[in-house]
């Protein structure tokens, strides 16, 4: 059907030896990096940034590093130069799958209509958030990292909190656009939309479009995606790569015809999941473990040769996105070591304090899922009918409760509690379940039609015409309100009053005031010790007095109440206060 857009036999072959040469090339280029002389590092670096950045400790890493691409690009090489023919057909089948999908799109019935109308007011929710101020981690985000030149800022990983893709994303954005905070959220919203989409589409291959539309209507209208989804972050990304995980493995189980489109997208999830945030592996355990043990659940005779062929493609999809992470991480690696696992977050926790957190965290990210239009005294029933009626089969209990208990088990083996924002991968699981119960109570009420056709388009106008349940948000964004106003206030008073000023800030509005600093181009030191002749600057809490800033624990400057003299209230806005000290430091 597709031969005309199929490439040749000859042609294909000689493409796939080429590019099994230019793998083993890559491995003897890796090879000869690794035996690079410090000297010649000491040059790149200095093109980069500076020679000294050339550290025995970073030699050794790059050298590991070297050592490690050196031999998967030997070993892949190899592997494709002598399986060439095995190669020819796995494209050959992904692009007759690829060619198929893109021909046999089905045209847009009753139900694809529907789901527009769930789909734009969740996009239109989710741009009354775009424009709103920058929150604290977006502000760490781009100050730490994201400012900077993008090769730089992939490599500064000393802290899980570096987001990689999104900060790749952020770099991309400043390089087209300038720093707006608005352009760094396109990836996450444009992700985010999808998101519900893709849950629409998971979801019909659970049950059937009626309850796909239900737990796509959830996901749009959920105040916790809603604000993730306008969060330049990497959170999203994670939700939505670990859906599209278990919806390809899920239809990879279920026998599609287009496996090969659906294996590249599972190691696609794998790899891009996990260069936005490595807690991609939660879900990824759970996910690779039920699609692990499928065939041997199924109790036949023939699952065990059928689970022993799936633990070997799961191996080899393992490790190709293993390797191919690894790849990504390795300037962090080289440039910063292990030094974003040494924080102190992943020491091991006592048990009695394990079990506790973790309850308290579970709770507050399952209560997190159940605000907004979808209340936990509603959403508890019917998730508790929906998992009675729609997950008898084992099979599907298996496979919808792995991510969960994968998740504990992975919690008690590190003894370490995520905190809640992480635990958001699992919110459509939450909302599948809910969107089962509500389909069971359908099917026993008259009016069914109206419901499974009215009830969701209500739900997603009632969020709409009622967008003061987004107030339930969970970045915490009031208080960053009016931290913009603050700091243009700051450099109108600058203008008035040329000298040194230093302005003295509190977490958590510390990160989003050196934001909108560098936005305005303002010569001005956050926190840190006055030094004489300099004027002093509060931005604090509305109503605080000075010394609630100067006690705070970023600033921690208790002793210097008395020495700074008086104040008084430059300007007061909705959230914050602006203070400014009479007299400058002495």
């Amino acid at each position: 059907m597709y031969a005309g857009s199929m490439i040749t036999k000859p042609r294909a072959s000689r493409l796939i030896l080429v590019l099994g040469l230019f793998l083993l090339a890559a491995g003897v280029g890796a090879l000869g990096l690794a035996w690079m002389s410090v000297e010649t590092m000491q040059g790149i670096a200095g093109g980069i940034r500076k020679p000294t950045d050339v550290t025995p400790q970073r030699v050794i890493r790059f050298r590991q590093v070297a050592w490690l691409l050196a031999a998967a690009g030997l070993a892949a090489g190899g592997g494709v130069i002598r399986g060439r023919q095995r190669v020819l057909m796995a494209i050959q089948q992904f692009q007759s799958a690829f060619l198929n999908w893109a021909k046999t799109m089905p045209a847009w019935s009753w139900g694809g209509r529907l789901v527009l109308l769930v789909i734009v007011p969740a996009s239109v929710l989710r741009l009354m958030l775009l424009r709103r101020p920058v929150a604290y981690d977006e502000a760490y985000s781009y100050v730490n990292f994201a400012s900077r030149s993008w090769y730089l800022a992939i490599s500064d990983y000393n802290s899980p909190n570096n987001h990689l893709l999104n900060t790749l994303f952020m770099c991309v954005c400043r390089y087209w656009g300038g720093q707006r905070e608005t352009l760094f959220r396109i990836p996450a919203l444009l992700i985010g939309i999808l998101l519900v989409v893709l849950i629409y589409r998971w979801a019909v291959t659970w049950a059937d479009r009626w309850t796909a539309l239900v737990a796509a209507t959830l996901a749009g209208c959920s105040p916790l995606l809603i604000s993730y989804s306008v969060d330049a972050r990497g959170y999203t990304l994670v939700v939505f790569f670990a859906v599209l995980l278990d919806h390809s493995l899920g239809r990879i189980h279920d026998g599609s015809s287009r496996a090969a489109l659906y294996w590249v997208l599972a190691w696609a999830s794998l790899v891009l999941g996990c260069f936005a945030i490595p807690v991609m592996l939660y879900p990824a355990a759970g996910i690779l473990g039920w699609f692990s043990m499928a065939p041997w659940w199924q109790a036949n005779s023939t699952a065990f040769i059928c689970w022993k062929e799936r633990l070997l493609k799961v191996a080899l999809l393992t490790g190709l996105a293993s390797i191919t992470v690894l790849a990504l991480y390795a300037p962090g690696y080289v440039f910063r070591g292990t030094q974003a696992f040494e924080n102190r977050q992943f020491d091991r926790l006592p048990w009695q304090q394990l079990l506790t957190l973790g309850w308290a965290n579970l709770a507050t990210g399952w209560r997190y899922w159940n605000s907004g239009p979808l209340l936990w005294w509603a959403g508890l029933p019917l998730a508790g009918v929906g998992c009675l009626w729609r997950l008898r089969d084992r099979g599907r209990l298996f496979r919808f409760g792995f991510p969960f208990l994968s998740l504990l088990v992975i919690m008690v083996c590190q003894g370490v509690v995520p905190p809640p924002r992480v635990l958001l991968f699992l919110a459509p699981w939450w909302y599948l379940l809910v969107a089962f119960g509500v389909r069971w109570l359908a099917r026993r009420v008259g009016g069914r039609r109206w419901i499974l056709y009215g009830g969701p388009v209500g739900l997603a106008v009632v969020t709409c015409l009622f967008p003061m349940t987004l107030r339930q948000g969970y970045l915490k964004t009031d208080v960053y309100v009016s931290i913009p106003e603050a700091v243009k206030a700051v450099g109108a008073g600058l203008q008035q009053t040329p000298g040194k000023d230093r302005l003295l800030v509190p977490v958590p509005c510390d990160l989003p005031a050196r934001y909108y600093i560098l936005q305005q181009g303002l010569q001005l030191p956050i926190n840190g010790i006055p030094q004489p002749g300099e004027t002093i600057w509060i931005l604090g809490p509305l109503g605080k007095q000075a010394a609630f800033t100067l006690r705070n624990s970023t600033v921690r400057l208790e002793s210097w109440e008395e020495r700074l003299g008086t104040w008084r209230v430059f300007t007061s806005l909705p959230t914050v206060d602006l203070l400014r000290f009479e007299t400058p430091v002495r």
